[in-house]
Formats: structure tokens, sequence, C-alpha cells
């Protein structure tokens, strides 16, 4: 007996379990179809220089009305799955709060700017 374990698992068996684990994230939305929990799932194929890669896509909108696109290679998954989903999380709220401060700021650059045309008047 080969001490080798192969696992098969489809894209769709992939797309399904982080989608899964994406869906407290999601809201639903009209601009995103609704493949999963409020997800959009779709296969693709990224390219990178010569190289070419299965991966699958997810969209979706989060709260404060941001959307929030991830392709997933399927070879950087398989490799490592409790791993690439332990950093896919961290980033994705990493992403989202560096957002929402540079949205934050954006808006006190706006009122200030704002607030001192009126007072030219």
């Amino acid at each position: 007996m080969s001490s080798n374990l192969f696992i098969t698992v489809e894209h769709r068996q992939v797309a399904s379990f982080i989608a899964s684990k994406l869906a407290p994230l999601a809201v639903p939305s009209n601009q995103v179809r609704n493949d999963l929990s409020n997800i959009q799932v779709d296969p693709v194929l990224v390219v990178e220089h010569y190289d070419e890669h299965p991966a699958v896509q997810f969209k979706l909108d989060v709260a404060d009305g941001m959307g929030l696109e991830v392709r997933v290679k399927l070879a950087e998954f398989a490799a490592n799955p409790a791993g690439y989903m332990r950093d896919l999380l961290e980033n994705v709220q990493g992403i989202r709060f560096a957002a929402l401060q540079r949205r934050n700021d954006r808006r006190a650059e706006v009122a200030q700017v704002y607030r001192q045309m009126e007072a030219v008047r």
C-alpha cells in the first residue's frame, strides 16, 4: 500500500467551500449574481506571463457599499487549504479596514474644503 494519498476535488467543490467562508461578509446585491449565498462564482483562467492557472473568481458586495472580487488559484489553494483560507480572510479584513479609513479620510478632506469655500462667500 502506498503512503501517498491523493484526493480529487472539482473546482465547484472548492468554490462552494470558499463561498461558505466568505458568506458572512456578503450582503444582498443587485450588482452580482446570487450563485452561492449572495456571491457570484465564475471559473476563470489566470494568465501570468506565459503560464495559465485554473482559478475560481468570487464577486460579492460587503457592508458599507463596497464590492469585493477575489480570484483563487486552485493549485495554490490545494497546496494548503487551511493556510490559504486563514490568509485570505485576514487579508480581506485588512483591505476592508484600509478602504474604510481612506474613505473616511477623503470625506473629511472634502468637508474641510467645503467649509473653507463657505467661509470665503
